[in-house]
């Protein structure tokens, strides 16, 4: 029976010309993908250099996407997500300080989601979600 499945199925001929071509475009393609990973890397690096840790965020998530093994990438993010988590913890404070509730929830929310589990933001979302659901606090 592998004889006859031999004997019907033979593989074309590729010429070196072709053969060329299909390693070329599998190469360029490999190349291509190391080249957005560095690219995405750079960006990361570049928006933690002036403090912009959400664009950080997204930059150093892209470069783990196109390589998970990534390691600088990988503790770059973590970094940059715990000096965003800050960033919008104190954003949060400051507005929940000047009667900008809703603003300050949202504010804790994305710490929250930044940096899980961190004690000062847990204690602050029920804080400020409590505030926002009292009728004093709201006009009529």
């Amino acid at each position: 029976m592998t004889e006859n499945f031999n004997k019907d199925f033979e593989l074309p001929e590729i010429d070196e010309r072709k053969s060329r071509l299909i390693c070329l475009v599998v190469l360029s393609t490999f190349l291509l993908s190391g080249c957005a990973v560095a690219t995405a890397t750079r960006n990361g690096q570049r928006a933690e250099q002036i403090r912009d840790y959400d664009r950080a965020v997204i930059e150093y998530t892209k470069a783990l996407s196109d390589n998970p093994d990534n390691r600088d990438a990988r503790q770059a993010l973590d970094r940059v997500k715990l000096r965003a988590a800050q960033e919008h913890y104190t954003r949060g404070r400051r507005l929940e300080a000047a009667g900008n509730l809703d603003e300050a929830l949202v504010e804790f929310q994305l710490a929250s989601e930044l940096n899980p589990g961190w004690g000062d933001v847990e204690d602050a979302l029920p804080v400020s979600y409590t505030h926002l659901t009292l009728p004093t606090n709201r006009e009529v």
